[in-house]
């Protein structure tokens, strides 16, 4: 799928920048550990950016993202992707490499081994239709999700075209990826109408 291997090709090229922009302090105010970093254009030619924070504690985990450069009056949905042990990824493993999307699909139980399961695992984060100037919040709380040292996340934002004035057509482009290759019929129906735009990348410290 191009998607899928501009994904992978891109998250490559702007890791290195979300790791150098990692910052991480404590956030007196609630106890959780906030790390930031920039939200990056997955060369798209878009020219996407912003602003991405996950803040992290024993409650769970607190996400913002503050976008700017979308398409105005287009949906958009967040997906949050997890990957626990990076160095189990099949696309690029190692910890310096992101993981891709065959790491949300691969690999799959059978016979000889009942137990294997993708290293990754995501879902639907947060929907918003961007504004008239090109600008989008998006945010969401896990209660009592917990990263493991060393962890990595994804947020990955899809581009789902103008937003639909049709209600259900609307609620597949706010609700799922529109991507049946994830997964179909209920992350997509016919042909794929979900493109992945920009995303930011956190690697989660090991101390």
């Amino acid at each position: 799928m191009k998607t899928t291997a501009r994904y992978g090709f891109a998250l490559a090229v702007f890791v290195t920048a979300a790791l150098g922009m990692n910052a991480r302090a404590q956030d007196n105010n609630n106890g959780c550990q906030p790390l930031m970093t920039a939200v990056t254009d997955l060369n798209t030619g878009s020219g996407m950016s912003g602003q991405a924070s996950v803040c992290y504690g024993e409650s769970g985990v607190q996400v913002r993202i503050s976008a700017k450069a979308l398409r105005p009056e287009q949906a958009y949905t967040v997906w949050f992707v997890y990957f626990d042990d990076p160095a189990k990824c099949i696309y690029a493993p190692g910890a310096e490499s992101p993981c891709g999307p065959p790491d949300l699909t691969k690999p799959l139980p059978d016979s000889t081994n009942p137990d294997a399961a993708p290293a990754g695992v995501f879902g639907r984060m947060d929907s918003a239709v961007a504004d008239q100037f090109g600008t989008a919040r998006f945010s969401a709380r896990l209660q009592d999700f917990h990263f493991s040292p060393g962890s990595h996340v994804h947020l990955v934002i899809f581009n789902h075209g103008a937003a639909s004035s049709d209600n259900y057509a609307r609620a597949r482009q706010l609700l799922t990826p529109e991507a049946p290759g994830l997964g179909s019929p209920g992350l997509g129906l016919g042909t794929q109408k979900g493109f992945m735009a920009g995303g930011a990348i956190f690697h989660i410290p090991v101390n």
